[in-house]
């Protein structure tokens, strides 16, 4: 959740102040409206639910959406920024990719409006609820400034995005199968399959280098 965050504060480090402030607004309604829906959970429900495969699944599909948007937005980001002339097409999926917020984030905002109804017995639902969206709406864009401050430079922040999303990825793939498709490990080492998987990679390894090497030839040749 902490890296979902994370990858949507980098995301709106590129937004203009009024899609940030329009952010912000959307982040503090959600939190705040959903309080009813909030105090109806219990532990022992997210805890069951976290214990189902077949749930755990659908979550990764959607985070695997979500990310595969976010890493097309910084494909796009980083070919607008080198390219010279480009169709309209492009720019108008780019501005599309820009302005979606993703469905992890909403999931993240609830996971925590939730952990603040618990955390806080005794206490009016409501005010909670929207203590918590206040400090959202604020403490996000105070986020997005110091992201900015931190890394001026915006390929920086492009490339460190497309870095945590794959992370995100790989993530999603492990974590979420709950266990059921770990494979039996073994207390011996197969020397063939690790020998021939070495070969193959320095076979790999030495075809690149003489391709590399005969192109720096031929730039250099004169003529």
């Amino acid at each position: 959740m902490l890296l979902v965050v994370l990858s949507f504060v980098l995301k709106h480090t590129f937004s203009g102040y009024v899609t940030l402030a329009v952010m912000s607004v959307v982040c503090a309604l959600f939190i705040g409206c959903l309080w009813e829906v909030a105090i109806e959970q219990s532990r022992t429900q997210i805890a069951d639910w976290l214990q189902r495969p077949a749930l755990m699944r659908d979550t990764s599909v959607l985070l695997c959406v979500d990310v595969a948007l976010s890493i097309a937005y910084c494909m796009l980001a980083a070919y607008l920024r080198t390219a010279g002339k480009v169709k309209k097409s492009t720019i108008w999926g780019y501005r599309l990719l820009r302005l979606y917020p993703g469905v992890t984030i909403f999931m993240v905002l609830f996971s925590l409006l939730v952990t603040a109804v618990f955390s806080f017995p005794g206490r009016d639902f409501a005010t909670v609820a929207w203590t918590l969206a206040a400090i959202v709406a604020v403490a996000f864009p105070l986020c997005v400034f110091g992201v900015r401050w931190l890394l001026p430079e915006k390929e920086l922040r492009l490339e460190l995005m497309f870095l945590l999303n794959l992370f995100i990825a790989m993530m999603a793939v492990v974590v979420t199968v709950n266990g059921t498709t770990a494979v039996q490990g073994v207390g011996e080492i197969e020397w063939l399959p690790l020998a021939t998987v070495v070969g193959l990679v320095a076979l790999g390894a030495a075809a690149g280098w003489l391709i590399w090497r005969r192109r720096a030839g031929k730039q250099v040749m004169p003529g």
